[in-house]
């Protein structure tokens, strides 16, 4: 009774992909079909005792593991954080990946004002592979000198998506839009806002070359408070080092209807630790007087894949 034993490697990954091997091996007594997991990739064993054996039920093994090996693998594209500057990526999260991103800021407002956010946390989900919900969640202590106080606790818990929008091809640049709300009782009693606020925001990056990419956004903020929106520009390029580290710089601020335009610059650096942690550092100031006068900030951005 020698039996041929056809085995077929399926490993899944974005975009799909299938890598087969035929293999004879020794005679055995008995057919079945069986789904082996080994070091990541799934093995299908199908037993044939004649040339009659259905050829169906093999292409479903087949299209099976495609699927369980897909949603088991982990994605090849690499972290890309909103965190670091001021502007935000692009690129959507993953399908069925939760990416964490939460960091450190100080900011001078004025010579009597200053803020710390201790920590900002986003949370963002990918539903499709071209939607993401999000939550923003942002711990703040604001000080004031004059008169001297200070007040410390939750600001306005902010829920939206981000949809990609294109994925960008020749001049035209790879886009997203981020709509949320905030939620003004869904803060502490001193940061609470007077009615429910929109956030929404373009995001665009354009790659000049491998190392070299621009990204810039465009938003329009409310602040719970006026019917006015605060409108919000930021621009800079981005540029790689090597596989793990790059530096930005950009320019940004901000138009209000009867107040003087905010514009400051910043510069920084990001690194990543693997395809699923990357570390930032920024630091920026103002330049028109009415501007924050400084402001350091850091953070860290993770993710967990295929949940």
């Amino acid at each position: 009774m020698n039996e041929l034993v056809k085995t077929r490697r399926v490993k899944g990954f974005i975009g799909w992909g299938i890598t087969g091997n035929y293999l004879k091996t020794l005679p055995s007594c008995s057919n079945n079909y069986n789904v082996v997991f080994e070091q990541g990739h799934y093995f299908f064993k199908h037993q044939l005792n004649n040339g009659m054996q259905s050829n169906a039920l093999t292409l479903v093994l087949i299209l099976v593991g495609m699927v369980i090996g897909h949603a088991e693998a982990q994605t090849d594209v690499r972290i890309q954080p909103d965190r670091g500057g001021k502007s935000e990526t692009p690129w959507v999260t993953p399908s069925r990946t939760l990416q964490v991103e939460m960091g450190l800021q100080r900011k001078k407002e004025q010579e009597d004002h200053t803020e710390i956010q201790h920590p900002e946390l986003v949370l963002k989900y990918g539903i499709f592979n071209r939607i993401e919900l999000r939550a923003r969640l942002a711990s703040a202590t604001e000080k004031y000198k004059q008169p001297h106080y200070h007040e410390t606790g939750l600001q306005p818990v902010q829920v939206g998506v981000k949809a990609l929008l294109s994925e960008g091809t020749g001049v035209f640049p790879h886009s997203s839009l981020i709509v949320q709300l905030g939620f003004p009782k869904a803060a502490s009693k001193d940061f609470q806002a007077d009615k429910i606020f929109p956030v929404v925001r373009l995001n665009m990056e354009n790659r000049i070359a491998d190392l070299f990419e621009i990204e810039y956004n465009v938003a329009a903020e409310w602040d719970g408070s006026s019917d006015k929106p605060s409108w919000l520009y930021v621009i800079g390029p981005h540029i790689a080092l090597s596989q793990n580290w790059q530096l930005f710089a950009e320019t940004f601020g901000s138009l209000h209807e009867n107040k003087k335009p905010e514009i400051s610059v910043d510069a920084g650096m990001l690194y990543w630790v693997s395809k699923n942690i990357v570390l930032d550092l920024t630091t920026g100031f103002g330049l028109s007087r009415v501007s924050p006068r400084n402001f350091i900030d850091g953070g860290v951005c993770f993710r967990f894949n295929k949940l």
